[in-house]
Order: C-alpha cells, then sequence, then structure tokens
C-alpha cells in the first residue's frame, strides 16, 4: 500500500518534471526565432531606404545643388571655371530681347549680352599689380561662356574651354543693400538726380501733331533731370537702360559696351510713378527708386486778351494784334510766350529746343482757317510750358462783320469746342495747298 503510494507520487513528479523540461524547451525555441526574425528586421531596415523609399527623378530636388554637401561639385570645376565663377557678376537682366547686364568684378567691365550668346574671355596683365586679370575679350579665344536664365534671379553659366570639358555653374544676381546703405547712396550725386527726378508723363503736343519721324516718342513719358546746374528731359518707356555719362544721365543703346559707370533701368511705369533700378559703377549693388507723375499743369491764357482785331487776310492767312504788334498768322505756324513776351517759331532749331524742352513757355499752334456755311473759323491748340494740358480753341468770324475794315475784333467772336483733327500729315509746318484750303487738315510735326 505504501509502496504503490510512493510510486504514484514517484510518477507525478516525473510527469511534471517532462512538461517543465519541454515548456523550458519550448521558451528558447520561441526566443531563438525571435531573435532570428529580429535580425531579418534590422536587415530590412538597413536597406529600406535604398530599396523601397527612394524618390523618383521627379521627387528630387535639384535647385541646392551647389550647396551644402552638393558644393562639393566645384571641385569637378577646371581652373579657368572657377576663376570666371569668382569673378562674373550678374547685375541684372535687361528685358528687351532677354538681354542680361553682366560684369567682371576685378576688371571692372560690364556688358549687356544675350541669352546663349558666346562671350569670349581672357587674361590682361595689370600695370600697377603686374597681375593677370580675367576680361571680356572682343576676339575669339579659347574660352568662352553662354548664358541662360534659371528660376528666379538666377544665370545658368555654361563654361567651354578647349581640351576641357564643359562646366557648369550658377551666377546669382548681385546682393541688395541695407536700408542705411541704400539712404547713404541716394545722397550721391547719380542717384540723387534719379531720386528727384520729375515724371511729366506723355507729351501732348506730340500725341496730337507727331508725325512718323517722332511716332516712336508719343507714348513715352517725359523724365526730367538735374545735373549739374542744368535740367534736360529724357523720353522714357519700360525696359529702357540708362548711364551716368559726362555728368548727366543719358538712354544707352543696345549695342554699346557698358562703361565703369553707374546705371539705371526703368523696371516698370504707369500713369502715376516710374520705378528705377540703379546700379553703382561697380554693378556689386542695386537700389531701387521711385519718382511720382508731376500734378497737371493748368493753362493760365485768356484768349481774348492775345488775339483781338482779328482780320482775314486770305484764305489761309490772317492778322491780328498779339499783345501791342499786329502779326501775321497762317496755317502751321507756332507761338511761344517766354519772357513774357509772345514770339514766332521761324527756325527749325528753335522747335527743336522746344520740342527738348531747353526752350519752354505756353504754346500755341495754328491750325488753319475753316469756311463751312458761310461762315469762317480760326482754330488752333494752347499748350502749357510742360505740355502736359492741351486746350483746343476755335472762334467764329461772321461773314457780315469780315467783309467790313477793321472788322472782327474780340468781341465779335464766338469760341466753340474744336473737333478733333484728322490724320498726321509727314514733315514740318508748310504752306497750304489749294485743295487743302477747302479741306483743312491737321499739319503734323515730322
Amino acid at each position: 500500500m505504501i509502496f504503490g503510494r510512493n510510486l504514484f507520487k514517484f510518477n507525478h513528479f516525473l510527469y511534471l518534471s517532462n512538461a517543465a523540461l519541454a515548456l523550458l524547451i519550448g521558451i528558447f525555441f520561441f526566443v531563438g526565432i525571435g531573435f532570428f526574425l529580429a535580425g531579418q528586421g534590422e536587415k530590412t531596415l538597413a536597406t529600406a531606404p535604398f530599396t523601397k523609399q527612394t524618390p523618383s527623378i521627379q521627387q528630387q530636388d535639384f535647385t541646392k545643388i551647389g550647396e551644402g554637401a552638393l558644393h562639393l561639385q566645384v571641385s569637378s570645376l577646371s581652373r579657368m571655371a572657377k576663376n570666371i565663377k569668382n569673378e562674373l557678376l550678374f547685375i541684372g537682366i535687361y528685358p528687351k530681347e532677354e538681354k542680361f547686364v553682366i560684369g567682371l568684378k576685378t576688371s571692372r567691365e560690364r556688358r549687356i549680352v544675350s541669352s546663349s550668346e558666346p562671350i569670349f574671355l581672357g587674361y590682361s596683365q595689370d600695370e600697377q599689380s603686374q597681375k593677370k586679370n580675367l576680361h571680356f575679350s572682343n576676339g575669339k579665344t579659347s574660352c568662352y561662356i553662354k548664358l541662360k536664365t534659371g528660376e528666379g534671379e538666377v544665370l545658368s553659366t555654361e563654361v567651354f574651354e578647349e581640351g576641357q570639358e564643359t562646366s557648369v555653374f550658377l551666377a546669382h544676381k548681385s546682393s541688395h543693400l541695407s536700408k542705411k546703405e541704400e539712404d547713404l547712396l541716394l545722397q550721391k550725386k547719380p542717384f540723387a538726380s534719379l531720386r528727384q527726378a520729375k515724371l511729366w508723363g506723355s507729351d501732348k503736343l506730340l500725341q496730337q501733331y507727331g508725325g512718323e519721324t517722332l511716332r516712336e516718342r508719343k507714348d513715352k513719358h517725359r523724365v526730367e533731370f538735374q545735373d549739374s546746374g542744368f535740367s534736360y528731359v529724357l523720353y522714357l518707356s519700360e525696359g529702357d537702360c540708362l548711364h551716368f555719362s559726362g555728368d548727366k544721365w543719358e538712354i544707352l543703346p543696345i549695342d554699346k559696351p557698358l562703361q565703369s559707370v553707374p546705371l539705371a533701368r526703368i523696371r516698370s511705369i504707369s500713369s502715376s510713378y516710374l520705378a528705377f533700378e540703379g546700379w553703382d559703377e561697380l554693378g556689386h549693388f542695386s537700389i531701387p527708386i521711385k519718382i511720382y507723375t508731376q500734378p497737371l499743369q493748368r493753362i493760365q491764357l485768356k484768349f481774348e486778351e492775345i488775339f483781338s482785331s482779328v482780320r482775314l487776310k486770305t484764305s489761309s492767312q490772317i492778322s491780328c494784334l498779339l499783345g501791342k504788334k499786329r502779326v501775321l498768322m497762317k496755317k502751321g505756324d507756332w507761338w511761344i510766350k517766354t519772357n513774357s513776351t509772345w514770339h514766332s517759331v521761324k527756325t527749325l532749331e528753335e522747335m527743336e529746343n522746344i520740342l527738348a524742352h531747353k526752350v519752354r513757355g505756353e504754346l500755341f499752334v495754328f491750325d488753319g482757317i475753316e469756311k463751312s456755311q458761310g461762315k469762317t473759323q480760326i482754330k488752333g491748340h494752347f499748350f502749357d510750358s510742360m505740355r502736359t494740358t492741351m486746350q483746343g480753341v476755335s472762334f467764329l468770324l461772321p461773314e457780315k462783320k469780315r467783309a467790313k475794315k477793321g472788322s472782327g475784333s474780340s468781341s465779335e467772336r464766338s469760341f466753340l469746342p474744336i473737333s478733333k483733327p484728322s490724320e498726321d500729315r509727314n514733315g514740318y509746318f508748310k504752306e497750304p495747298t489749294a485743295m487743302e484750303e477747302d479741306n483743312p487738315e491737321r499739319v503734323g510735326l515730322p
């Protein structure tokens, strides 16, 4: 009995031992599998960025080339290309025909060049430092560059050298000045005259009478500058480039090489303002300048005080008292008031000086005589001294009064609204023909 009971306990103990052993073996088995799977997982994670998460070419950002770690690509540039990269200045974009204003730091040269135009470069020895400096070459050399626009204010620059692979680098636009630096620069002569310039808008005289020769000026805006004690006026439009030459601003021809002088480009223009972008003579910095349109000038003329005792001399000519002097007027005559006195513009030189605002004063242009239904009308246009305002005038000479000697005083005429004249005639003012007397038209400037 006792033996059977002990045998039962021994068997029970053996059963529990086997179960514990099996459990322990199972634990070791699953732990081993866990380590194996973990090792496989680490391998998968380590290789995942290169196999499953590599972005497509479309997703990659190439705009950072040349920056950060990618800056190491500069080492692939040749010695000449590195020198060009360090010397080249991207000053700005000349908007007509996608042209660029570029320069070289050491030689202080500048040029306006076209997109993809070959720009030849070479070395010249400086007389003072005896160093060889990079310069623009007028002839062909073994090295040239081509430029094209990138995104934003960036130029993509290709360098072509004989015996070398083509190099490419980005040229960024010259950095802008701080507010303090801008204020200091604006106090200097060239940019002070830009800031103090006056915007007068379009020329009413040219819009009314300008012919084919002056067509390009009709819609341009006039800007008046003050330099070296005298004033002058330039006709400008958006995109024009100016350079400061001979103590005054001048329009820079598109094909003229740039010198080391201050530059200004008209970025935008409207009826109310004009925005310049100016560059210093080194081309290192640009500065924004905005000027505003001057108020319209009022015509301070009393027609009845100017014209009196009007008489019809011929079908194309009148006589009248202008002030205290009797004068003759024919179609196309200009009369200008300077120093409180009216006088006739007789020479082409004086006419050109008036157009250039070298001679200023209130201006009257006599359009001629019109006959309609037995009545005679005398027509013309008045302009203020800056020609921002134009006023048409027409007065009537009754036929019954015109037949009597001495008739046609100012009290006998009536002022009427003037109708818009017909199209321009090419050439300067000239005597009307017989056909023109019957069907008068506006006489045009060249």
